[in-house]
């Protein structure tokens, strides 16, 4: 009998192990990454070439956020996997985007913003398109950051 309850105890723990690690998302934000692209709402998309300064960086669990090269926020960030995208955003969703989300501490308060990295790019997305209040935010890796 005592076997029998190590075993069950055995598997409880790593099915709960198994549960825990498909919560939490990989790393794969680690390092910099370069502001390409911009849309807020309807307005017209900004471009924004190699070089410009606006550089988002993560390091461990801190974040850094430069604008033209100076640094303009900073602080804690975790990620976690929410399917809300769709709802959040009030936009179609392709499957399989944007199925994690970023806090960047301290600012835990709405909108959600969520995440898709494909190879060497990173978008964000955040607000409601029917209020035309959506951001979209489109990163390239950059070396040696």
């Amino acid at each position: 009998m005592k076997k029998i309850l190590s075993l069950a105890i055995i598997v409880c723990v790593i099915a709960s192990c198994s549960k825990t690690a498909e919560n939490e998302p990989e790393n794969q934000v680690s390092g910099g990454w370069e502001l390409r692209y911009r849309t807020i709402g309807l307005n017209p998309t900004q471009t924004f070439p190699p070089g410009n300064g606006n550089i988002l960086k993560f390091i461990d669990d801190n974040y850094e956020l430069s604008e033209n090269g100076v640094v303009k926020k900073s602080g804690k960030y975790l990620t976690l996997i929410d399917g809300s995208a769709a709802t959040e955003t009030c936009s179609t969703i392709t499957p399989g985007e944007f199925e994690k989300r970023i806090i960047f501490m301290p600012d835990t308060i709405p909108p959600k913003k969520y995440y898709h990295i494909a190879g060497n790019t990173l978008k964000l997305i955040w607000g409601c398109a029917a209020v035309d209040a959506k951001t979209i935010e489109q990163y390239e890796k950059v070396a040696g950051n």
